[in-house]
């Protein structure tokens, strides 16, 4: 006789078992609390971790789900903080549409990178975007002169 396997009945939320989505809202928790039992230091530390984690979670989507390696993830991470710092430091703008306009400009600029290597595969993807990304480090020079941030923005201040 063949035995029957038992089916898992667990319920799934977003992909996760019950388990795994009570162990995601823990850490979820855990992190809002951050704020309230770290100093101002500590929490823009963490915050940064975070925000680099993010970036290497889309490469390892990239890298990993589509098979394609890019190397001009900094030009768009850079285009979206600087957006953000200058929305905030020059511009005078809330946090949030700061926010918001920095990831408006990261969406643009990856579209635009997207429609000039969507048709290009392998060690030619790779070269297109660390020439982009390239292009992005010298566009910097030219930030510089409009925006009147030479090295980086020191009059920026924390949202929190």
């Amino acid at each position: 006789m063949m035995a029957m396997r038992a089916r898992s009945t667990a319920t799934r939320f977003a992909g996760m078992t019950d388990s795994s989505a009570l162990i995601a809202a823990i850490i979820v928790a855990a992190a809002a609390a951050l704020p309230l039992v770290l100093s101002n230091y500590q929490v823009g530390l963490a915050t940064e971790v975070l925000i680099f984690g993010i970036l290497a979670m889309s490469i390892d989507i990239l890298g990993g789900f589509a098979g394609r390696t890019s190397l001009g993830h900094g030009a768009i991470f850079g285009v979206s903080t600087y957006v953000v710092v200058y929305a905030t430091a020059h511009a005078g703008l809330p946090p949030a549409a700061a926010f918001a306009l920095g990831v408006l400009a990261a969406t643009l600029i990856a579209a635009i990178f997207a429609l000039l290597a969507v048709r290009t595969s392998g060690v030619y993807f790779l070269l297109l975007t660390l020439a982009l990304g390239m292009i992005g480090s010298a566009c910097d020079g030219l930030r510089s002169q409009v925006a009147k941030m030479a090295c980086g923005v020191t009059s920026a201040r924390p949202c929190f």
